[in-house]
């Protein structure tokens, strides 16, 4: 495999250097450019085939080779006053575009490099052009070239350093309108940069659109991990569907459209099975859904009806132990730890009454006494105040203690978790 890797890199570089030897002037033609353009395009089979670790040193390659200023400097040569996609450019402008969708799906640092090459305005104004959506209703290449080119927003607008010029460039009524498309793969990748790119607001970026219940019914299928597209099909990681829901959450009036379209039971269940950042994005939007009064008694009951149960799957709790999610984590959990459990018990408060009042020397001082030491770093931003919210939660809700007691604390072992548990017993 590293023998292919090495030898793909090489053939990369070779197309690139290909291009930066055609004239300045005859470099877009379409007698010169084709080949060398060809030659990228048969690499993005090889690309799809690899382990997905494996295609990011790959495309890393376009990023170090200076593709990412060829190929966009292409987009705007091709294109004319008439059209961004004239007719006798067509088939060179769509190959450039799946190239660069290809690419910049497994390089950040590609995504980054088009980014600020002035590409995302020339995109926005392909799909602004109506006439290419007229075509595309009964030309299939217009609509792959539309399909791919939102997709290749979408690559681009993962990039934090892009979204500024996304935003300087309007994109958000550019991506409203593609909401009504009648394409599921163009309106899911419009709401992931509405959702990548909004910034908080009292505004109603999504309107009459059926784009949430799309978006939930993505979440609910089976997982895909690894891949993020496949040839003339876009597939979303579970994480990056995620990611999108939590962030258009940030807008109020997105989430009871979120909330009504049924998303906690996806949520609660991405929180009993899903990965480190997928419990992440899940609890950062059950928080913000708990902070409208109107859906609180509601989440109050489904949060206790479907809390996760943890699994411990070694391997998790391994790779969990090295990054502490901790304040990550608390700050997302508040929100929904306090919606469900509005009905305190005045016996745990009781029985726990100085807890509240420790600092976090206390708390870490009680981590020793437990012989669980070493996992203080993981709890230097816990004080006796928090703690004692999560100890009120463990009484409604033990499951969903289980998961963020566990989550915070980084155990990487089976046996001090338990002791970890047999320590908060012996509080009550």
């Amino acid at each position: 495999m590293a023998a292919e890797v090495e030898a793909h890199k090489l053939l990369v570089r070779r197309c690139v250097d290909d291009l930066k030897k055609l004239d300045g002037a005859s470099r877009y033609q379409v007698a010169t450019f084709i080949p060398s353009i060809q030659k990228l395009g048969d690499l993005n089979l090889k690309l799809l085939r690899l382990p997905k670790s494996l295609s990011e040193d790959v495309a890393d390659v376009m990023a170090q080779q200076g593709a990412a200023e060829l190929l966009a400097q292409a987009l705007t040569s091709l294109s004319d006053k008439d059209s961004p996609v004239p007719d006798a450019n067509t088939r060179l402008i769509n190959a450039t575009v799946s190239i660069l969708m290809s690419y910049t799906d497994f390089s950040p640092a590609l995504g980054r490099a088009v980014g600020q090459c002035g590409t995302i305005k020339h995109l926005l104004d392909i799909l602004k052009h109506q006439p290419l959506w007229e075509r595309s209703k009964t030309e299939p290449a217009i609509l792959r070239l539309l399909v791919n080119t939102v997709s290749l927003l979408g690559n681009l607008s993962r990039e934090p350093e892009n979204r500024a010029c996304f935003r300087q460039s309007n994109a958000v009524p550019v991506m409203q309108e593609m909401l009504k498309k009648d394409n599921v793969e163009v309106r899911l990748a419009a709401l992931q940069v509405i959702a990548l790119v909004l910034e908080e607001s009292d505004c109603d970026p999504l309107g009459e659109t059926n784009t949430t219940n799309e978006l939930l019914q993505a979440i609910s299928r089976p997982s895909v991990y690894g891949r993020y597209k496949s040839v003339g099909v876009i597939i979303y990681l579970t994480e990056e569907l995620l990611e999108m829901l939590a962030m258009l959450s940030v807008c109020w009036p997105v989430r009871r459209k979120i909330y009504e379209a049924g998303a906690v039971a996806p949520l609660v269940q991405s929180l009993r099975q899903g990965r480190s950042v997928e419990k992440l994005h899940a609890v950062t939007t059950l928080s913000r859904l708990s902070r409208d009064p109107g859906t609180c008694s509601q989440m109050r009951q489904e949060g206790q009806l479907h809390c996760p149960i943890w699994s411990t799957n070694q391997n998790q709790l391994r790779e969990r132990a090295a990054v502490s999610w901790g304040s990550v984590v608390l700050r997302a959990v508040k929100g929904f730890i306090s919606c469900c459990s509005s009905s305190r018990s005045k016996e745990v408060q009781a029985r726990l009454a100085g807890v509240p009042k420790w600092q976090e020397g206390d708390v870490q001082a009680w981590l020793e006494e437990s012989s669980l030491g070493a996992y203080c770093p993981n709890f230097t931003q816990i004080d006796g105040r928090i703690l004692h919210s999560l100890l009120e939660i463990r009484q409604q809700a033990p499951e969903f203690f289980a998961m963020v007691a566990r989550e915070v604390g980084g155990f990487h072992r089976l046996e001090d978790f338990l002791k970890f548990l047999d320590a908060v017993e012996k509080l009550h």
